[in-house]
């Protein structure tokens, strides 16, 4: 995960460095439409696992007896999922670097997938299995964001965002075939918070309207807090939830009677244009 953000960083840097010096017509200039409006995306989600193949054994130390519980091998599998989501969002000004911001609600579904290969202890001794465990959360939440906006070109943009997430967890299946003699098993709870990173690459196809597909995963939860880790525990393993979405994303028209709005008591305009309110500035000369 830090890899990947480090990474990310140098590619921004390069993009920033590589404009230096070229004047961009601004993503969003006043006039026809307000600085917010709605967007919609839908997408899928993945579970990546963050174990990876790995033996295990445990030994009870119960009475002083060294009995093995268990031995064998894990390895776990991701699923694809749905992901849908719905909010408002607005484009800012004179906030340093948070150029936008958004929230709204989603709906989102988790699946994986864990094996165990070896011996478990059970009453007739040890035996040899082949466990089977298969979870598919589903969830509804809320979501808020608050974004850099590098632009590329005038109407191609690189989008870094950090966010907060509350869900509540309302189907919850998970399903294990096989004995589990001093496996310790955990899942997320049914309200889950977190905080998470999005990355996202934008196009501006005509003035009012902005796609954008983008990357999310979650790099800390904080409710239950998990020992500082951004990944979710399913039976005996972690999976890392990745969601990949495509937003469509509308301004808000703006009325015909803002759009003939002139201030006449020496202020600035009532649009936040810059070359407005110089010109305006200029003339009273």
């Amino acid at each position: 995960m830090r890899l990947f953000l480090i990474v990310i960083c140098c590619l921004q840097l390069s993009v920033v460095f590589g404009q230096e010096g070229r004047q961009m017509n601004s993503l969003y200039s006043p006039g026809m439409f307000r600085n917010r409006g709605w967007f919609f995306a839908p997408g899928f989600t993945y579970m990546i696992p963050a174990n990876g193949a790995r033996q295990e054994t445990r030994i009870s130390n119960a009475e002083q007896l060294n009995d093995t519980l268990y031995t064998g091998e894990f390895t776990q599998a991701g699923r694809f999922g749905l992901y849908a989501e719905v909010g408002r969002h607005h484009f800012l000004k004179d906030l340093y670097i948070v150029h936008h911001m958004d929230y709204g609600v989603h709906v989102k579904s988790f699946g994986g997938r864990e094996n165990f290969d070896g011996r478990v202890k059970t009453d007739s001794g040890m035996v040899n299995v082949a466990n089977v465990g298969t979870f598919r959360d589903w969830m509804a939440g809320a979501f808020f964001n608050i974004s850099n906006i590098t632009q590329i070109s005038d109407r191609t943009w690189i989008q870094n965002g950090v966010g907060v997430n509350a869900d509540y967890a309302f189907i919850q299946n998970r399903d294990y075939t096989g004995p589990v003699t001093g496996m310790i098993q955990n899942f997320p709870g049914t309200f889950t918070g977190q905080i998470h990173y999005k990355l996202g690459f934008g196009w501006k196809p005509e003035n009012g309207v902005y796609i954008m597909p983008s990357i999310e995963t979650p790099i800390l939860t904080v409710y239950k807090l998990d020992d500082g880790k951004s990944t979710l525990p399913y039976f005996s393993s972690r999976f890392r939830p990745i969601i990949v979405s495509l937003r469509i994303a509308f301004l808000d028209k703006t009325p015909d009677r803002e759009c003939k709005v002139i201030d006449d008591s020496g202020g600035s305009p009532q649009l936040w244009d810059k070359e407005m309110r110089k010109k305006k500035r200029y003339g009273k000369r």
